[in-house]
């Protein structure tokens, strides 16, 4: 998508006549004169920040709430044109899971309101990020590229802050990290997401080679510091795919590890502990289907067609009482074959027409998704907002250039 009017008589800056700044200057430029992506931007940095516990309000959803009273209230957000093949579905699925929790909630006469034993607020889970993906989209109508640039910058600032709070966050005696996060998992993957999410940007937005090394250095950092296997395995792959035919970003990625374990990885034992989480891949007790929750699925066939909602895990025959540890398998059988249709539905609509290479960039995420379960996770929704504008000024571009 070419840039927006709004922002069109913008286009000259300093930093014109160096155009592998631009992305960053540009970006920067934005924050600064719109108050709303400053909002998008600090609720980005503040994501990581977890003060109470998982599943309910964070810090960074009080910056939120007034982003999106603002997107729902300003008559001159419009949404961008092409959107509306993946909002339909999206929209159809949050009413669905709204209606399949809430009529399991009144089946069971349980209204516990904590995600762990209850269901009514799953469905509030996926309204809020939908929300989230929606205020993305109208922001992109809006800012065009500037919104892309902002949201590159946020990403590159977020990491870095928890880079540096590694430095002096307390690291207990646990085996994995966790930094300001609530449990090494939610480290790992935010990592990825924003690895993913930054590789994307960076074919719309001009970024430093460098840049984007340190960046993918950085997002490695911090999975290896929550141990996560996925997480690790994902960020390698992402980072074989995006520096593939790019040999200065890959030096520089390198390099850039090579600097994290000298100064910062050797001097916790990091190194060892990455052995020894890759040694024992498969002796572990999740390290096999019934121990990521699939077994209920085939226990539980009376759920395919309709779904079985979220919550109360202690439900199901299962190895694992808690939520399936899997995006996928937690749509099918959370929510039936109406939930998994519309779900693949949005999906499709976000991807439809991406060309190969940014089909591969997802490749990661997505096999991430297959052990532990994201849905939940706003910076998720943030990535998928990402690939939808990524495509749709893609798609923009060729077709003015026809």
């Amino acid at each position: 998508m070419a840039r927006s009017a709004d922002s069109a008589g913008h286009t000259g800056s300093p930093s014109d006549d160096r155009p592998a700044l631009r992305g960053l200057t540009s970006g920067s430029d934005a924050l600064r004169r719109s108050p709303a992506l400053a909002l998008w931007a600090l609720f980005i940095v503040l994501f990581p920040f977890y003060v109470f516990p998982s599943g309910g309000l964070q810090p960074a959803d009080f910056v939120m709430v007034p982003l999106l009273a603002y997107a729902a209230l300003e008559p001159r957000l419009r949404l961008p044109p092409g959107c509306h093949a993946a909002l339909v579905p999206l929209f159809g699925f949050v009413l669905y899971a709204l209606l399949v929790n809430t009529t399991w909630a009144l089946v069971q006469h349980n209204f516990d309101l904590s995600a762990e034993y209850g269901h009514i607020l799953y469905g509030v889970f996926y309204a809020y990020n939908a929300a989230v993906f929606v205020t993305a989209l109208l922001l992109f109508g809006r800012h065009g590229d500037d919104f892309l640039a902002a949201t590159a910058v946020a990403l590159l600032l977020s990491v870095l802050v928890q880079v540096a709070g590694s430095l002096v966050a307390p690291s207990g005696d646990e085996l994995r990290e966790t930094l300001f996060f609530n449990n090494p998992n939610q480290l790992g993957y935010y990592a990825l997401l924003c690895a993913t999410a930054f590789a994307l940007l960076a074919r719309s937005v001009a970024l430093p080679t460098a840049i984007q090394g340190v960046f993918f250095a950085a997002t490695a950092y911090l999975a290896v510091l929550s141990l996560s296997k996925a997480a690790m395995f994902a960020i390698a792959i992402l980072a074989a795919v995006t520096f593939v035919t790019r040999l200065r970003a890959l030096v520089a990625t390198a390099l850039v590890l090579i600097a994290a374990d000298a100064l910062l990885l050797s001097e916790a034992n990091h190194l060892e502990r990455v052995e020894y989480r890759v040694a024992t891949t498969g002796h572990t007790s999740d390290d096999n289907l019934a121990g990521r929750g699939y077994d209920r699925v085939m226990n539980h066939p009376e759920h395919w067609f309709l779904g079985a909602g979220e919550g109360d895990g202690t439900r199901f025959d299962s190895a694992l009482e808690g939520e399936i540890h899997s995006t996928f398998a937690t749509v099918a059988f959370s929510y039936g074959i109406p939930g998994a249709v519309l779900f693949g539905l949005f999906l499709l609509g976000l991807v439809r027409r991406l060309d190969t290479r940014g089909l591969l960039l997802l490749v990661p995420a997505a096999f991430y998704g297959l052990t532990h379960n994201g849905l939940r996770f706003t910076i998720a929704w943030i990535l998928l907002a990402v690939v939808l504008c990524v495509r749709l000024r893609s798609n923009a571009s060729e077709e003015s250039s026809t």
